[in-house]
């Protein structure tokens, strides 16, 4: 076939006549040309034409090319057919390769991301902003009617989504965020999110969850109900570059806009939800409603949340993927002797690739192409000129290629390649959601165990190519001395576990089941809507060595992941990958400056895991790489590094005591006599099994001990934290599934106080609490003394009685610090290095701790306010309420009932 000359056809096709042809372009001067994206569905023009500089862009959806590529996208065929649609057959010498991405545009090269400042005021609706514009290159200065803040999983600002309306009624949806620029400047400006992007949590919350689309409706439909709501960013196009993932096992309830691109971004987004486990309902909008009718109409025509609910039970429908294509019958039986097992039936196919291909076409993405070979069945991405006879053999043997490709010439190269690309097309993207590492994985209605170079489909075994038609089970380093041909662990057996842990000298008894617990749910942590970790802790000589390594590790050793002292968050994350694997680290320590920020590293990834989110690390070559989390972590040291409430409310701690007694020492050598008589290998896999072909049980289980929990300690994150390790212990007890009631009452039984987060002070409460418990030593009437904030800040009142320090010695004191006494209560400035250094050094507030403290019931946020020579800043005003003794309430005087008449 002739080679296309790119330049020549965008010399004699200017781009602006032919997208002329589809969309309504006007002139922006200067040769461009702005109208609405035909990529994605919008009502402001976002869309740019360009004759001079020969290329289209879309700055809502990134939509961007060249005139070929424009008739490509928009006929839905190859760059060759685009051309020739445009010139016919003949073809100028070429500059760029068929199937070669057209070079690359970015907007927004040089352009990194910064860190927030700590003094950032949050934007405001109807408040002018400066911010810069790339596209212009140079400030502009806009008044956003609507802000929507974006923020990550632990509530930190991310960026935010505007609406900036003009007087011509036209609108626009820029996304702001805090970047550095080429120059080196810090400043607000408008850029994208990177991908995957964040969703937008109108109300963040566990549970169900609704999905609707745009910002505007999402804080509608919160206001409309009683759920978690969220969307995401950049309209129905955006679907795909979102990140779903901390979605991942819920049960989703999709509400899209009444217009056919509203309902294909549902399907869109169904359709990566279940690839996520997810169980997910559809709500219809009613055939009667206007065009784009969503929760902000439905609330501005006055519905209530009854009715809101209402509808949506009514409306609601199961979504129903596709079925895959019947796989291929089963051979004929015939008489050849069978020395070899017999291969699978090839995995259906989507886009018409052939069935007797040894390798699987899996999609594309961002210029590269998958693909994952029956030999190696290790994922290969290819990019577009990569597809040469070198890199397709490791798709397939060269034989095989000669037979369709009659040998090795360049054409026949082209014509291999160019099959690939169009079934990879027809695949459509490729996400690395669907890459399965090792371990146990929801796959539909069922559950499979990626055992490394095999699958386990219940107590079946089968090719990595059979365990799934939609998810991708790539070969792996295999699982480390696991025998299946040993009977799955009896319940007799099985409590020998329990009797083990109960054995420990543990500070709270409940501590045994726990740790029981978590062991049984480890090694098919992957399943789990929510993984639990547990710390244990204990001084020298009481036996956190004899649980970690002689109990915990002996039973799981085959399916999980030990690191000791120095690993860093890197080096954990890199060695899971994608496995759903356990994780032990001991000697978790974090004595010094440099240990508290790696295992704040740490307990980081291990918070994501709890709930499987992706994570997206930058690499080198500036590429992001994403994985999900899906570890359930076991951590070991003297005393415990958790300091946040989010980790409070996700890792259980469970305390050692050393024993002196006259009988610990026989004790202890009774104990490991037994570990070593019944921990063996075989139990250890005969313990798996029990626990994996009766995983249907384990997890309706899980389902019903965390709702038992969650009523009866109504926290739901504790009931997710608790619920899951009481079905593991009672897993060591019987394989089928107990009642509601059954679970109620075990969780009465006990009181899980010390093993939950219930009774853990917030984070705000914590920085509260060190605010107000800092020693500093200050000098009054001469002497030096030593005295809290709290006790520096009661001694500043007007009316206070001296006691430690006088008066005018407590404000001289507390004043360069950006503290003020009021008669309303205490100001602190919402901007002080050295109330950042002097008071929360090495603390996780630091440098923000004014958002926390405007949390607290009854703060109020300032406007400006002078504390000491060369100090304003806004502040955070706390009443009094929170620096005074509590007054004891008086008893109630009994009286007669006599007295009441």
């Amino acid at each position: 076939m002739p080679q296309i000359d790119f330049d020549r056809i965008a010399a004699d096709y200017p781009i602006s006549s032919i997208v002329g042809r589809r969309v309504a372009l006007k002139s922006a001067g200067k040769g461009e040309f702005v109208g609405l994206c035909p990529f994605h569905n919008e009502r402001t023009p976002s869309f740019t034409v360009s004759d001079a500089k020969a290329f289209y862009h879309c700055h809502g959806c990134g939509a961007h090319g060249d005139v070929v590529d424009f008739i490509a996208e928009t006929e839905g065929v190859s760059i060759g057919e685009a051309a020739r649609i445009l010139t016919g057959d003949t073809y100028a010498p070429t500059k760029r390769a068929p199937g070669e991405a057209p070079p690359a545009f970015d907007l927004f090269e040089g352009i990194e991301a910064a860190e927030i400042p700590d003094s950032h005021e949050p934007f405001q609706p109807n408040e002018p902003i400066d911010v810069w514009n790339p596209r212009k290159e140079r400030v502009w200065r806009m008044r956003p009617s609507m802000v929507f803040p974006y923020r990550d999983a632990e509530g930190e600002l991310l960026g935010y989504v505007v609406r900036v309306e003009f007087d011509d009624g036209k609108k626009v949806t820029p996304t702001l965020r805090y970047v550095r620029l080429p120059d080196g400047r810090e400043t607000w400006a408008t850029v994208p999110f990177a991908k995957p992007r964040p969703l937008y949590w109108a109300r963040p919350g566990d549970g169900q969850v609704i999905v609707v689309e745009g910002e505007k409706a999402a804080d509608a439909a919160a206001r409309l109900l009683p759920l978690p709501v969220v969307t995401w960013p950049g309209g129905t196009q955006g679907v795909k570059h979102a990140d779903w993932a901390p979605l991942a096992g819920r049960k989703v309830v999709i509400w899209p806009d009444a217009d056919d691109a509203g309902r294909n971004a549902a399907l869109e987004i169904a359709e990566r939800l279940n690839a996520l486990g997810c169980s997910i309902k559809i709500a219809e909008p009613e055939s009667d409603w206007a065009k784009g009718y969503d929760a902000a109409d439905a609330e501005r025509d006055g519905w209530d949340r009854e009715r809101t609910v209402a509808w949506l039970r009514s409306a609601a429908v199961p979504f129903d993927p596709a079925p895959p294509p019947e796989p291929a019958p089963e051979p004929e039986p015939h008489d050849e002797p069978d020395d070899e097992p017999a291969a699978p039936p090839p995995v259906p196919r989507q886009s018409g690739q052939p069935d007797d291909m040894p390798f699987r076409v899996l999609g594309f993405d961002d210029g590269d192409y998958f693909y994952l070979p029956k030999g190696t069945k290790q994922v290969v991405a290819l990019s577009s000129s990569g597809h040469t006879w070198k890199n397709l053999l490791q798709l397939a043997p060269l034989d095989w290629w000669e037979s369709r490709f009659s040998g090795l010439a360049k054409a026949n190269e082209l014509a291999a390649a160019n099959a690939l690309m169009n079934w990879a097309h027809k695949e459509g993207t490729f996400y690395p959601e669907r890459l399965r590492g090792r371990g146990a994985w929801l796959e539909g209605e069922g559950t499979v165990y990626h055992m490394g170079q095999f699958a386990m489909l219940g107590p079946e075994r089968v090719d990595l190519f059979r365990a799934s038609a939609s998810n991708i089970y790539p070969a792996a380093r295999p699982m480390r001395r696991v025998l299946l041909d040993v009977p799955p662990a009896p319940t007799a057996d099985a409590k020998r576990i329990v009797e083990l842990c109960q054995r420990l000298n543990w500070e709270n008894p409940l501590s045994a089941v726990a740790l029981a617990g978590w062991i049984v749910i480890a090694p098919v942590c992957g399943a789990l809507a929510w993984r639990p970790h547990i710390w244990i802790t204990g001084g020298a000589g009481s036996g956190k060595t004899t649980v970690l390594f002689d109990i915990v590790w002996r039973l799981i050793q085959a399916f999980g992941e030990k690191f000791e002292g120095n690993t860093t968050e890197a080096g954990i994350r890199q060695s899971i990958g994608n496995d759903a694997l356990p994780v032990l680290l001991d000697e978790a320590e974090a004595e010094s400056e440099k240990a508290q920020a790696r295992m704040g590293a740490i307990l980081d990834l291990a918070r994501l895991a709890s709930s499987g989110s992706t994570v997206s690390k930058g690499t080198v070559s500036g590429e992001a790489i994403s994985f999900t989390v899906r570890s359930a972590f076991c951590f070991s040291s003297i005393e415990h590094s958790i300091k946040q409430h989010a980790d409070e409310t996700r890792i259980t701690k469970l305390v050692l005591r050393k024993r002196s007694d006259a009988e610990a020492n026989a004790d202890y050598k009774r104990l490991m006599a037994d570990i070593r008589a019944w921990l063996t290998p075989e139990f250890a896999s005969a313990m798996f099994l029990r626990t994996w072909l009766h995983i249907d049980a384990l997890l309706a289980n899980v389902a019903t001990c965390v709702d038992a929990a969650a009523q009866e300690l109504r926290d739901r994150r504790a009931a997710d934290q608790i619920g899951t390790l009481i079905a593991g212990y009672v897993h060591l007890h019987t394989t089928k599934r107990i009642t509601f009631d059954q679970a109620v009452e075990f969780v009465r039984r006990y009181d899980w106080s010390e093993h939950t987060a219930i009774a853990a002070k917030s984070d705000k409460d914590r920085l509260l609490e060190r605010i107000l418990t800092t020693r500093l030593m200050v000098t009054s009437s001469g002497a030096n003394k030593n005295a809290t904030l709290a006790e520096l800040i009661v001694a500043a009142r007007d009316d206070a009685d001296e006691r430690v320090v006088n008066k005018d010695d407590a404000r001289r004191q507390i004043a360069p610090l950006g503290i003020k006494v009021t008669d309303k209560g205490v100001l602190i400035a919402a901007s002080c290095q050295r109330f950042g250094r002097e008071v929360l050094r090495g603390t996780q507030w630091e440098s923000d701790w004014s958002r926390p403290l405007r949390e607290l019931p009854g703060a109020i946020k300032t406007e400006t306010e002078y504390f000491a020579p060369g100090l304003r800043s806004r502040a955070t005003l706390l009443p009094w309420d929170y620096f005074e003794e509590p007054v004891e309430p008086k008893k109630p005087v009994e009286v007669a009932p006599d007295e009441l008449l």
